[in-house]
């Protein structure tokens, strides 16, 4: 289904993260994972940067979709025109090898929290 939608995973981590997260640092997730986290930590919620190095020192919220299909959403400009697109993370080896570098401190399944 491309559409944000959020399963009961998704909610729980989204629950969870006001009391653990550190409020000074920002969470990264693809554009449907930023929506979902932007309901309770507005400030803090980004949806991936192009320049991975600001990824160095933040959190990263991976959905269940990022999970399954190795890929994230991304919001892709040409021109006047945008759109959203799914990228493989495969096409992405900044922001996997980035990903692949954090460590994992939420993981039920279906969502995941990764920490600088």
């Amino acid at each position: 289904m491309d559409m944000k939608v959020c399963n009961y995973r998704e909610n729980a981590v989204i629950e969870w993260l006001p009391g653990v997260v550190d409020k000074k640092l920002p969470i990264y997730s693809d554009r449907y994972g930023y929506l979902s986290v932007g309901f309770t930590l507005y400030a803090q919620s980004q949806p991936f940067p192009t320049d991975t190095t600001r990824l160095e020192h933040a959190y990263v919220f991976l959905r269940t979709w990022n999970i399954d299909n190795n890929e994230a959403v991304v919001l892709i400009s040409r021109g006047e025109h945008m759109r959203f697109e799914h990228i493989s993370f495969d096409d992405l080896p900044e922001l996997s090898k980035l990903i692949n570098g954090k460590n994992l401190i939420y993981n039920n399944g279906g969502a995941q929290v990764l920490a600088p």
